[in-house]
């Protein structure tokens, strides 16, 4: 799986958004809901290597990490909600697009109202 593979899939995903927030830097993607902006998945290029950062409930992350070596805490986010995923390692593609689809269904709530 690639960078560009994992960026097609979660376009698939009804109501995602991708794109390269920040200035001068083209590597990292960020996977977003479009109508609320959350993040659902960052995409980066950490030690020569791409990982993607992904939501995930604990007690499954805990699962995650145990059973394959390319799945670790998340790097620059937090750590118990969200997973790192090696693109490039002994995770397999439809495990990768199944821990996309399920980031995205995590994070899918709408902004709260500000009160005026």
């Amino acid at each position: 799986m690639t960078k560009q593979d994992i960026i097609d899939y979660a376009l698939t995903l009804k109501g995602a958004a991708a794109d390269s927030p920040f200035d001068g830097d083209f590597e990292t993607v960020v996977l977003r809901h479009s109508d609320s902006r959350k993040w659902f998945g960052l995409i980066m290029l950490y030690n020569g290597k791409y990982i993607l950062n992904l939501k995930c409930e604990p007690e499954q992350s805990d699962f995650l990490k145990s059973a394959y070596e390319g799945i670790t805490e998340a790097y620059h986010m937090n750590k118990r909600l969200w997973i790192t995923v090696y693109i490039d390692s002994d995770v397999p593609d439809e495990e990768i697009n199944r821990l996309i689809g399920h980031s995205f269904m995590l994070t899918d709530k709408p902004k709260k109202k500000q009160k005026s």
